[in-house]
Formats: C-alpha cells, sequence, structure tokens
C-alpha cells in the first residue's frame, strides 16, 4: 500500500460475528474439531472481523486459564455417555466467551491489534524469497501461499520463503501477529537471537526498542529457541509455551547470557505510581501506553497483566475514569477526560 492511497479501515466485529467467534472457539477444541476443520477455516479466511473475533475469542479463553484453581468452576458430567458431557462442556464454553465478549462491548474496550484490509498478493507462491511491510503507522494483514495470515504493525518488515519442505519468515524489524495454517510443513519465525516453532497456531512476534525479541502465544502452541547458556552445557534453550504466555530473549545472538525470560502474565504491585506500571508493561510492548500530565502520579494497587497493554489501558481508563485515546495505531494515551 503506498502512502497516498486509500486505506480501508477494519471495522468492529458486529455482536453476531462475536457470537460466531466463541461458538467456534470452543468447537475447535472439543471431539469433533477435526470434522469442523474444513468449515472452520472457510469461516476465518471469509474476512479480517472473523480473525478479530476469533482472536479476541482466544485472548479471554487464555486470560480465564490463568486463574487460580479455586477459582474455577467445573461443570459436572450429566449421567449417561460421555459424548453429551463433552456437548455440555462445549456449549459451556462457548457461553463463556459469548458473555466475555459482550462484556467487552459494553465496557467499550476495542479489538486488539487491528488487521486492516486483508492483502490480496501472496508472498511465498514464488521461488526465493519475498519481502512484505507494512508502512509506518499503517497496520496490514497479509495472506501467504500456504494459506497463513500475517497482521504487520507500522513499520514492520518480513521476509517470507515457502517451499515444499517448510515456511521460513524472518522479522526483520517491528512487531507481527501469525495465525498460521495448519500444515505438515513446520512454520518458523526467526527473529534477532532466535526462532519460533509452529504448525497451526496463532502468536504474537516482537522486536522491542530494548532489543529484546518478545514472543505471545495466542492459541495453540509453539516451541522458542535462542542462544543461552544451559546446566548441561548446550548453547541453545528450546521452551514450549502454553495459551496466554509469553518470553522474551535478545534480540543479539552475541548477547546470549540472559537466555530465554519468561513473563509473569500477571503481577501484584502495591502503591504504585501509574508511571511506573505503565512503564513496566512497556518494556515489551507492541503498542506503547503513554499517560500524560498528572495520570502519571495516581497510585493503584492489585494484581494487573503486564503483557497486554491495550487490556491494562482499558483497565485503568474504568479504575479512574481517563480516556483511552486509541487513534494513533502506534500508541494508546490515557488522559483525563
Amino acid at each position: 500500500m503506498m502512502p497516498n492511497e486509500p486505506r480501508t479501515d477494519s471495522v468492529p466485529p458486529s455482536d453476531e460475528t462475536r457470537r460466531q467467534a466463541a461458538t467456534w472457539f470452543a468447537r475447535m477444541r472439543g471431539p469433533d474439531a477435526e470434522e469442523s476443520r474444513d468449515a472452520f477455516e472457510t469461516w476465518l479466511a471469509a474476512s479480517a472481523s472473523n480473525r478479530t473475533a476469533y482472536n479476541r475469542a482466544a485472548e479471554i479463553f487464555a486470560l480465564g486459564k490463568l486463574l487460580p484453581k479455586s477459582e474455577a468452576v467445573e461443570a459436572p458430567a450429566p449421567h449417561g455417555s460421555a459424548r453429551p458431557a463433552r456437548r455440555h462442556l462445549v456449549v459451556t464454553v462457548a457461553g463463556l466467551l459469548a458473555i466475555a465478549a459482550f462484556a467487552s462491548l459494553a465496557l467499550r474496550v476495542p479489538m486488539p491489534y487491528p488487521t486492516g484490509s486483508p492483502d490480496a498478493e501472496r508472498p511465498g507462491s514464488r521461488s526465493g524469497s519475498d519481502r512484505v511491510s507494512a508502512h509506518e503507522g499503517i497496520p496490514r494483514s497479509v495472506r501467504l501461499a500456504d494459506g497463513s495470515t500475517v497482521d504487520l504493525d507500522g513499520g514492520t518488515m518480513l521476509v517470507v520463503d515457502i517451499d515444499g519442505d517448510g515456511r521460513r519468515l524472518r522479522l526483520a524489524h517491528g512487531a507481527a501477529r501469525f495465525h498460521v495454517f495448519h500444515d505438515p510443513r513446520p512454520f518458523v519465525v526467526s527473529a534477532g537471537g532466535g526462532s519460533v516453532i509452529a504448525r497451526g497456531t496463532v502468536f504474537d512476534v516482537a522486536l522491542t526498542a530494548a532489543q529484546t525479541v518478545r514472543v505471545r502465544l495466542i492459541e495453540g502452541s509453539v516451541e522458542v529457541r535462542a542462544a543461552g547458556a544451559r546446566e548441561d552445557g548446550a548453547t541453545v534453550q528450546t521452551v514450549r509455551m502454553a495459551p496466554g504466555q509469553a518470553v522474551t530473549f535478545p534480540a543479539s545472538s552475541r548477547n546470549s547470557s540472559a537466555g530465554i525470560a519468561t513473563l509473569a502474565a500477571s503481577r501484584d504491585f502495591a502503591s504504585i505510581r501509574l508511571a511506573e506500571l505503565v512503564g513496566e508493561a512497556n518494556r515489551t510492548a507492541r503498542r506503547p501506553i503513554e499517560v500524560v500530565g498528572a495520570v502519571g502520579d495516581l497510585r493503584v494497587s492489585g494484581r494487573f497483566r503486564t503483557d497486554d497493554t491495550d487490556l491494562l489501558a482499558s483497565r485503568l481508563a474504568a479504575l479512574f475514569g481517563l480516556d483511552a485515546d486509541r487513534s494513533d495505531p502506534g500508541r494508546i494515551v490515557l488522559r483525563p477526560h
């Protein structure tokens, strides 16, 4: 997309789309997932709005998995066959996701990481490498030759190489979300001093200003490999991630002493200034938060997630009656109403 070309902004998913996303998310975790795979992939590829709604459902589910066990609710299995019990679980999960989605609407929490309009080109369809980029401040969504979709933040560059042996991508700079199409070939994203290996999943990779690489898993499972000393003398660390988890590693393999570090999804804070809390979250953020004036001096206590600035900004805005300005795709500004 050239700077002077008109841009079609992404439309927030409708209530019906959110309901469909919640139902699909639950179904693809149930006993009939493989039977529904083709229909699901067709629905997911139909529009960027469908993908955005499905990603939000995955994030809501990931948030729920981070609750303490004492807060988990387990539905009793009905007497008789095991089949109705599994069906009951699918319906329950879909219902919970739908309720959470509507709560998000009521609180006017926007959908994270807008994808923009899908691009018609298919990088990776020809021999050799393709370069894909998004202009500064203009997010872009691109569908790859294998059926995967990549949502690039503004100012991001990605090198794509897909052939019969594998799907290899290199994040040169910026940040992107990868919706990996199910395929026997490994899907490998290299960034800085490490790589992320997946097959069919959704995850974020970002090269941060702090010279680190941040990986956040939304759905499925991935394996992260990065340079780093281990007790057994090996020079490569490997971490298998679970949904909702985030890790970082150095952007340069020459600075591998830190290795792979797991980021806590939520932390307890006591009477911390908003400026300090936001600064903690901005360390690995794709979209940093900016606080205006005296807002930074407000103090707050409690448990907050620092791996999702969109969610954190929404919660702080609701708590203190602030305005969360998202008009700039590169940042979120918290200011008094």
